[in-house]
Parts: structure tokens; C-alpha cells; sequence
């Protein structure tokens, strides 16, 4: 057994004893939207924010126990965001079927078109402040392990749920971001980032 095993295994039960995620997830129509550019196309968006809370950011802070354990608590609450995020997810997968409504993968202010400025859309329309998140002025939020995203129906022609290069469908062609099926020596398929010029 690795010796770093149990420290692993005491945080991530500290972990589960001491911080509960929160999260709430909203359907937008059309009208709903209007504001939102970028989102004017869609006939419906769902939008969703997570949070661990300030529970995660005393631990992370008030435990001066080496990098090791600094390093493992960190994984260990993104593993507890993203699955949290993966049951709100859930719920949406839920209501876009219930509408017959192909989805597009959840992604966030920041990734792809979404602006990371897009971060106060989800502000306004959600109720962040019930959940003790905040937003800074650099669009940042406040607990450190929080996560907004979006999920939006299919428009033909775009990438589908199941296309793994979702740069493929997205018009900032000069992305530095940018994914590209590209051949390497002889073999297809191997994906690299672009530079921006």
C-alpha cells in the first residue's frame, strides 16, 4: 500500500463529514434570454452554480499540514464539485429529454464562446446570494471551489453530445484554445493546440 494512502483516505472522509455541496439549476426560454447575447438562438438554456462553501475554504485554509495533504484536499474537493455537478447535470439531461431537446455538453463562462464577463448572466439569474456565493470584479467567484456552467440544445450542423472536439462546432476559429485533428507522423486523429498567431 502506498504510505500516502491513508492521509488520502482521512481527508477525503474529512472531506465528506464536514463539507455539503450546494447547487441549483434553472431552465431559461427564449424570452428569458433576451438580454443574454450569445444566447438568443437557443430556444431554451439551462444554467446551474455549485458550490462547496466556505466549509471547503476554512479546511483549505486553516490546515497547515504540508503540500501533500494541501494538494490531496484540493483533488479531493474537485472530485466532490464535479460530482455534484454531474447529479444537477442529471436533472437537466432529465428536462431537455422530457422536451425531446438534443443537449449540448455543459461548459462554462470562460470555455469556448462564452465570455468569462458572461459569469454576472448567471448571477442575476440565479440565486447565488441564498447560496453565499459572490462574484469579484475580475468575474471570479467566491467560495474558491464554485462552478457555473450552461447546457443548450443542438443546433444542426453544430458538434454533437457525443463529438469530442467541440472546437470543431465553435466560430473564435483563432482561439489559442483551439483543438485540431491533425496527422503526426502518418496517424490521424491526434489532437494539439493551436497557437494564436
Amino acid at each position: 500500500m502506498d504510505r500516502r494512502q491513508p492521509l488520502l483516505d482521512q481527508i477525503v472522509s474529512g472531506l465528506n463529514r464536514s463539507v455539503q455541496p450546494v447547487g441549483c439549476a434553472k431552465i431559461l426560454e427564449t424570452k428569458q434570454l433576451r438580454e443574454w447575447p450569445g444566447m438568443t438562438q437557443y430556444s431554451m438554456t439551462a444554467i446551474a452554480m455549485v458550490t462547496l462553501g466556505q466549509s471547503f475554504d476554512r479546511l483549505e485554509k486553516g490546515e497547515p499540514d504540508g503540500m501533500t495533504a494541501s494538494l490531496f484536499r484540493d483533488a479531493a474537493g474537485t472530485a466532490l464539485l464535479d460530482k455534484a455537478c454531474n447529479r444537477i447535470d442529471e436533472v437537466i439531461t432529465e428536462a431537455f429529454n422530457s422536451r425531446t431537446q438534443a443537449r449540448s455538453l455543459r461548459f462554462s463562462p470562460g470555455y469556448g464562446r462564452l465570455p468569462l464577463s458572461d459569469q454576472s448572466h448567471f448571477f442575476r439569474r440565479l440565486p447565488a446570494e441564498s447560496m453565499s456565493v459572490t462574484l469579484k470584479s475580475n468575474f471570479m467567484m467566491d467560495p474558491l471551489k464554485t462552478v457555473s456552467f450552461a447546457v443548450v440544445p443542438l443546433i444542426p450542423g453544430e458538434p454533437s453530445v457525443r463529438d469530442e472536439n467541440m472546437c470543431r462546432g465553435c466560430g473564435h476559429i483563432n482561439c489559442s484554445y483551439r483543438e485540431e485533428n491533425v496527422t503526426l507522423s502518418g496517424v490521424e486523429g491526434h489532437k494539439v493546440k493551436r497557437r494564436s498567431p
